[in-house]
Order: C-alpha cells, then structure tokens, then sequence
C-alpha cells in the first residue's frame, strides 16, 4: 500500500468535509475521491482508513470511516462479480469481522450514518452470497445476537431488517412464482399440485407482513412486482382471497404526496381488475364467495378511508375524478350486495364521500348514478 496516496486520500475527505476550504478546493477533493472509487486496489486503502481513520474530533474520525464503508459498498456494487470466489470470501469474512466481530472501547458507539453505511454495505455483501455461497449468514447473526455486546445486538437487528426487505423478500417473491408455474402445470401431478398450493399460501402470507412497512416502491418493482400479482390472483379461485388480503395491507400505507402516482397507478390496476369480476352472485360456494367478496369490499372501503385525501389533493384532474367514479361505482356494486355485512362496512365512507366538498364541486351529473344506485337499495 503506497502511504502517500493513503494520506492523499484522508486529506481529501478532510478537505471534502471542511467548511473552511474554498469551492475549488472542495471540488478537487471530490474529484480525486470520486476517482480513488474507481482504483482496483481502493478496497484495501478503505480496510485501512476504516481502521485508523487519524485524527481530529470524533465528527472527522466518523466522517473518514463514512467514506472508507462507501468506497467498499462502491466496491461490492461494481466488482464484486468479477472477484474470483475464494477472493469473495476473504473479503466477506474479513468485513464481518472488522464491522460486526470487532470490540470497540467501552462506551464508544458510532453515529446512526455509520451504522447506516455498515448495515448497507453487509446487505450488499448477502444480496451476492446469501444463500448458495453463504448458508451460515443468519446463524452467525444469531451467534452475534446472543453473545455480543448491546452495540453489536443493534447493528444485528439492523441487518436483520434489511435483509428481510434486500434478501428474503426477493428469494420468497421468486419462490411463489416458481411454485405458481408448477400448480399451472397441466404435467404436474395432484401431489406436486397440492404441495405448490400450501407453499403459494404460506409465501403470500409472509410477502403480506412485508407489505405492512418494505419501502412502498419495492413491491411495485418489476423484478418483484407482488402487486401486480395479487392483482392478478383476484381472478383465481384458490388464491384471490389472500390477493385481496395483500392488496388492502398495501393501501394501509401513508403514500402522500410524495408517492401519490404510485398509490394510483396501484389502484387503478386494482379497480380495471375489479371491474370485470362478479361481485353479488354466491351460489354455489356460498361460503367462498362471500368471504372473497367481503375481502374485496375491506380492501375499497380500506383504500377510500386511507387513500381517499391523497387522491383530491392538490385540485385533482378529470383522470383522477373519473378513477374515483369507476372506484365508487364498484363499491355501489358491493353496497348491493345481498349480504347486509357488507353494507355496513361502507356507511362511514360514503357518508365521508358525499360530504367531501371537492366531490360535490363536480356536479350533480358526477354523483347521479351512484345516489340512484344507493337509493334504490334503499341503505342510505
């Protein structure tokens, strides 16, 4: 390791960092950081950074071992997969040890940005190796949980949780299609059959625990599209419920402002799905069908009670009004219904709708037809 470049790389995130430089010297320490990414070798300068990070107060100390875990994260990112394998798993045991395994002194504890860029990097590490070249990762996170110190036990739980979203909920997610192709294989036996469903049942139920707080982009991801599924097994008779069920956990989310096209664009893929199935008829599953139906009405009246503000904020459009129109035509649909359980569940939100002035202010041709539906079944 060339110790001149080593102490050019910590004056350039001291410089970097530092209030007092100048612009142009700010820019020429990005400039030579952003290069010193790229080197081949920047992976053994960032190890050694970590380690002995010089010195300075303890913000200088933390913001040098915040780059050096970004320089390994960049490197995991960009050549981990031309690294050969045994050179991966030097690298991987040797992070472990240095981020996980390693004491610290008593009463050190580094600042959430640090923590944050250990758990992103060892994510990035699992997301490669998990689980064919790293069966031993979570049984090492549990050895760590129950011997380490407090310091440790809150960076394992922090992994934890974002591996839940980064690693098991891909591999879950590819699980239940895999096994969703066998139980539409017209070659598979009854037996294979009936083994795919039990494990399709027992995915979606853990893909819906995801859903209750996974970033709210992720299950919309095309890679990992579980909303588009559930959509989609709506219309399948030994699965809509538990779509249904994954569908109105998903729009218990705060999307806001922020991810309001998102909310949209998942409502309106539910509501064009919705719209062709038969919502009043039981016979001759009576049972069956009324559990599915009353799931599908807890799933609208769950959207309109949590996603309904978010639809008209900010003077809403024609497409988003008329969305709403085909969403309350659907939920007329369901008020119909000959079940009176139904019914019920909906009074509050229609009372809410037709007291909502941004409604009222589209007229009495908007709201006609749902008021003549309403009223012709006499409920409201």
């Amino acid at each position: 390791m060339d110790a001149q470049l080593y102490q050019q790389v910590l004056l350039a995130v001291q410089v970097s960092h530092s209030p007092l430089a100048s612009a142009s010297d700010r820019q020429a320490a990005y400039a030579f950081c952003e290069e010193f990414k790229s080197r081949s070798d920047c992976a053994l300068y960032a190890v050694a950074l970590y380690r002995n990070p010089g010195g300075g107060d303890a913000l200088e100390l933390h913001t040098r071992q915040h780059f050096a875990l970004h320089v390994l994260e960049h490197h995991v990112l960009t050549r981990w997969s031309s690294l050969p394998a045994e050179e991966q798993k030097k690298m991987r045991l040797e992070l472990v040890q240095l981020l996980l395994n390693e004491p610290q002194p008593d009463g050190a504890d580094d600042p959430v940005f640090v923590k944050e860029k250990k758990v992103a990097l060892l994510a990035q590490i699992a997301k490669r190796q998990f689980p064919q070249r790293w069966p031993e990762l979570l049984p090492e996170l549990l050895q760590v949980w129950q011997t380490g110190s407090p310091r440790q036990v809150e960076l394992v739980l922090m992994i934890l949780r974002s591996l839940a979203e980064d690693c098991l909920f891909p591999v879950v997610y590819q699980e239940l299609e895999k096994q969703y192709a066998q139980y539409k294989n017209p070659s598979a036996t009854s037996e294979q059959k009936n083994q795919s469903q039990r494990l399709i049942h027992a995915a979606l139920d853990m893909l819906k625990e995801f859903l209750e707080w996974m970033p709210l982009e992720r299950p919309v991801e095309p890679s990992t599209n579980l909303i588009m599924v559930a959509v989609l097994l709506l219309d399948d008779r030994e699965f809509r419920v538990a779509g249904a069920e994954c569908l109105e956990v998903y729009m218990t989310r705060g999307f806001g402002k922020d991810h309001r096209s998102l909310m949209l664009n998942c409502i309106s893929q539910v509501i064009e799905k919705v719209d062709t199935l038969d919502l009043t008829t039981l016979e001759p599953d009576l049972e069956a069908n009324l559990l599915f139906h009353k799931k599908l009405n807890e799933m609208l009246v769950t959207w309109g009670t949590c996603q309904l503000d978010a639809l008209l904020m900010d003077g809403p459009g024609e497409q988003e009004m008329a969305l709403l129109r085909v969403i309350l035509m659907n939920l007329c649909r369901l008020f119909s219904h000959p079940s009176l359980i139904l019914t019920e569940a909906q009074i509050i939100l229609w009372l809410t709708v037709l007291k909502n002035k941004t409604i009222l202010k589209q007229g009495e041709a908007y709201l006609a037809d749902i008021l003549q539906q309403l009223r012709q079944h006499g409920r409201i």
